[in-house]
C-alpha cells in the first residue's frame, strides 16, 4: 500500500469515526478527538513509514512514552487512550487494553485545545466549507424566481458563514456563548460588538467578514424562509418546487386570492359535474358505457388532484406570508434565535464546545487568525 493510499485511507476512517461519534449522544465526542487520532497517525508515519496505519499494542506504548516524555498530563494520555479503543471498535481492530501502559489519573484535566495548529486547521476547515458554498452562487444578481434557484445553496452559505464566525468570535474574543446567542444584528456597529453595556472592538478582518454576513442575512432570509417552506410542504411526495416547475402552478400561485378562490370553485363545480354524469350513467345500468366511465373517473381524480395541489400551494403562500425579518445575529436552521444548547451542538459538531475554547491557553492570551477574504 503506497503512502498516499494509506493516508487516503486513514483520513477516510478518521473522518467516518468522528461523523459516528458525534451522533451518539452519551459520547462526549469533539473535535479534540480527530486532532488526537490525527497525531498519533503522524507518528507512526515517521516511526513506521511501511503500512502504519496497521497499529498494534507495543506501537501504541511507544506512542504513550513519547507523549510521556513531552510532558503530557496522565489525563490526556489516557483521553487518548479511550479515544483510540473506540477508534479501533470502530474499525473492527482488536487492541488488547491490558496490554496498554495506561497512567493512573489522579486529577481531571480540564477540557482544552492542545495545539495552537489545532485551531488553525480548524478555522481552515470551516473557511473552505463557506467559501465553497459562496463560489456557487452568484451574490450580485437579484433573486427572481424561486423555483429556478431551488437547488442553489443560499442556506448552506448562511449556516456555514455562522459557524464560522461563531468560531472566530467565541476564539479571539473571548465572549461567552451565553453573549453570543443574545446578540443582535443591530449589535454590530462600525467595528464594534455592543455586548449588554461593554463595547467589544474586533480585528479589522473579522469586523469585514461579519458586516458582509450581516448584509447577506438582510438581503436572502426572506428567500431562504420560502424556500424552507417549499421544501416542508409536499403533495404525493411532490415538493412546492417541483409543483411550481409546472407553468400553469407558477401562474396560480401569481393570482390574487379572490381569483385563485374562483379557480379552485370553477373546479370543484367542473368535478361535481362529472360526477353527476358517472351517477346517472350507473343508475341507467347501462353495460356499453363501462369504458366512458373509467375516462370520467380518471377526469375526475386529475381534478380532485389539481384542486389540492393548488391548495398546497395558497398553504406554502400563507405559511411564506408568516415571515418575520428574525433580528438575532445567529440562527437556528429553522430560523429560530440560537438557544444554548443549539450552540453547543454547532461548536461540537463543526469545531470545539464552547467551554474547550474557553480553557485554551492561547485564547486566554488573545488569538487572531489570518485575515481571510471569502468574495
Amino acid at each position: 500500500m503506497t503512502d498516499d493510499t494509506t493516508k487516503l485511507l486513514v483520513q477516510t476512517q478518521l473522518g467516518n469515526f468522528m461523523e459516528s461519534m458525534l451522533l451518539r449522544r452519551n459520547i462526549n465526542a469533539d473535535r479534540t478527538w480527530y486532532y488526537a487520532m490525527d497525531r498519533f497517525f503522524q507518528y507512526l508515519s515517521t516511526s513506521q513509514s511501511e503500512n502504519y496505519s496497521d497499529y498494534n499494542e507495543e506501537s501504541i506504548n511507544d506512542y504513550i512514552n513519547q507523549l510521556s516524555s513531552n510532558n503530557q498530563s496522565a489525563a490526556s494520555i489516557k483521553k487518548f487512550v479511550d479515544i483510540l479503543l473506540l477508534f479501533s471498535e470502530f474499525i473492527e481492530k482488536n487492541v488488547e487494553k491490558e496490554k496498554l501502559k495506561i497512567p493512573k489519573v489522579f486529577l481531571d484535566e480540564v477540557p482544552h485545545v492542545e495545539n495552537e495548529s489545532d485551531l488553525i486547521h480548524t478555522e481552515n476547515v470551516l473557511f473552505l466549507k463557506v467559501k465553497e458554498f459562496s463560489e456557487e452562487l452568484d451574490l450580485q444578481t437579484e433573486v427572481t424566481s424561486l423555483e429556478d434557484s431551488s437547488q442553489l445553496p443560499y442556506d448552506k452559505l448562511r449556516d456555514s458563514w455562522r459557524n464560522y464566525l461563531l468560531f472566530r468570535l467565541l476564539a479571539e474574543t473571548n465572549l461567552d456563548g451565553e453573549d453570543v446567542i443574545h446578540l443582535n444584528l443591530k449589535d454590530y456597529q462600525g467595528g464594534t460588538l455592543n455586548v449588554g453595556k461593554k463595547e467589544v472592538l474586533l480585528s479589522e478582518n473579522l469586523a469585514s467578514i461579519l458586516q458582509e454576513y450581516c448584509n447577506y442575512r438582510e438581503k436572502y432570509d426572506a428567500f431562504i424562509y420560502s424556500r424552507r417552506m417549499m421544501n416542508e410542504i409536499n403533495f404525493a411526495g411532490k415538493g412546492i418546487n417541483e409543483l411550481l416547475s409546472d407553468k400553469e402552478m407558477r401562474e396560480f400561485l401569481n393570482l390574487g386570492l379572490q381569483e385563485k378562490l374562483e379557480r379552485i370553485e370553477s373546479l370543484l363545480s367542473e368535478q361535481l359535474g362529472i360526477e353527476d354524469k358517472i351517477q346517472q350513467i350507473e343508475l341507467n345500468g347501462e353495460e356499453t358505457e363501462e369504458e366512458i366511465v373509467e375516462d370520467l373517473e380518471e377526469e375526475a381524480d386529475a381534478i380532485a388532484r389539481k384542486i389540492t395541489e393548488w391548495k398546497k400551494i395558497m398553504v406554502f403562500e400563507r405559511k411564506r406570508g408568516d415571515y418575520g425579518f428574525n433580528e438575532a445575529m445567529f440562527v437556528t436552521d429553522s430560523y429560530l434565535r440560537m438557544t444554548p444548547s443549539a450552540l453547543q451542538e454547532v461548536m461540537v459538531r463543526e469545531s470545539f464546545p464552547v467551554e474547550t475554547l474557553k480553557n485554551t491557553e492561547i485564547i486566554k492570551s488573545g488569538f487572531h487568525f489570518k485575515d481571510r477574504n471569502f468574495f
